[in-house]
């Protein structure tokens, strides 16, 4: 899982804050908590989306972008399955979704869990587009 222990969570979230106007980061802290508890076992891929947003001055668009991702399509990924896409190439699990593919009857075992387990292959595809935003923002 990309799941962090507390106190390593609660120093990435506090480098996140650091990045933000002081005015504000009562309320992003709120909002990062949040998040965090709702991507259970993302916490990696929900901060560095959050810290890459707050360098580019967009802290507000993403973890807005995460809540709306949650409530359209995350909440039907199981916890268990979350972290099954960890360290895959992006090509491999896009091509896992893709309705062109055709099934590979040699794919490896862990590949083979992936293709069953769709939503979670979209929610780090979910994840890895918005570091491809964020890189392209200025």
């Amino acid at each position: 899982m990309y799941q962090l222990d507390a106190t390593k969570r609660q120093q990435a979230i506090s480098q996140v804050l650091g990045l933000l106007p002081s005015k504000s980061r009562t309320e992003a802290r709120r909002t990062m908590v949040s998040l965090v508890h709702l991507f259970e076992g993302q916490d990696v891929n929900v901060i560095g989306v959050l810290y890459r947003a707050a360098e580019k001055g967009r802290f507000d668009t993403y973890s807005e972008r995460l809540r709306k991702y949650y409530a359209l399509h995350g909440k039907e990924v199981p916890i268990e399955v979350r972290s099954l896409p960890f360290g895959q190439d992006v090509d491999i699990l896009r091509s896992l979704i893709s309705p062109n593919r055709q099934r590979n009857p040699n794919y490896p075992p862990k590949l083979e869990e992936l293709r069953r387990n769709k939503r979670a292959v979209k929610m780090e595809l979910f994840f890895f587009d918005c570091y491809e935003e964020i890189k392209k923002l200025s």
